[in-house]
């Protein structure tokens, strides 16, 4: 369903750019409409991410090096979680706790527990 989904998706964008490019309305080869529709897809999904900011970026923590780890519930049951993961000494020589935010996690209690779960606690 999926797939179907995909093709008829950059059929219709490759359509559109057809008919606004000034061809047909009833092309006789859809393969390169296809192909355009794709590739136009693509560029102006990265521009509207690149001019938002919404890129999604993975972090991932060694489950061993956990400090502690902070929940503050929002709405729905989404939340943020802060998690401490080492230390280190700012200008002055003191202890400082590296810490990592994971804002607008969607089933924060859960997400939390499972960490709490599987995670070796640093001592």
């Amino acid at each position: 369903m999926i797939l179907l989904s995909i093709l008829l998706w950059g059929l219709l964008c490759g359509w559109l750019a057809n008919l606004i490019l000034g061809g047909g309305s009833r092309p006789q080869d859809w393969g390169p409409l296809m192909i355009a529709g794709f590739s136009g897809s693509l560029v102006g999904g990265l521009l509207i991410n690149l001019i938002t900011g919404k890129f999604k970026s993975v972090q991932s923590l060694k489950l061993e090096t956990i400090n502690f780890i902070r929940r503050r519930d929002g709405r729905d049951g989404r939340g943020t979680l802060s998690i401490g993961y080492g230390v280190e000494k700012d200008s002055d020589g003191d202890p400082r706790p590296l810490t990592t935010e994971w804002p607008g996690v969607p089933d924060v209690k859960r997400v939390e527990a499972l960490i709490r779960e599987h995670a070796k606690w640093a001592r």
